[in-house]
């Protein structure tokens, strides 16, 4: 008998802020491909929190808890989550 490793699962958890908000990545990646879906929550300290997954081609965001629109977090949360993306993607492109 011999054992085989079918596949290697991955998760990253990353950290960053952007104005008030405090902000947690998380995306696992299956055998070094692309995540399916990357997700990042975040708070602003006031009871303010804020959501952002992005599956596929879609996007999705959401303030919550009083925390007012920001659109400063929606744009670098994204352009973060596409560098993201876009690093698993070269990956791929190299195997």
């Amino acid at each position: 008998m011999s054992r085989t490793n079918t596949k290697t699962v991955s998760k990253f958890y990353d950290s960053d802020k952007v104005n008030d908000f405090d902000l947690g990545y998380e995306y696992e990646s299956e055998n070094n491909s692309v995540p399916a879906e990357v997700r990042v929550t975040g708070s602003n300290g006031k009871g303010g929190s804020f959501y952002f997954s992005r599956s596929g081609t879609s996007e999705n965001f959401n303030f919550s808890g009083g925390a007012s629109l920001d659109i400063k977090v929606v744009t670098e949360v994204a352009a973060e989550v596409a560098k993201i993306l876009a690093g698993f993607e070269k990956k791929a492109a190299k195997a």
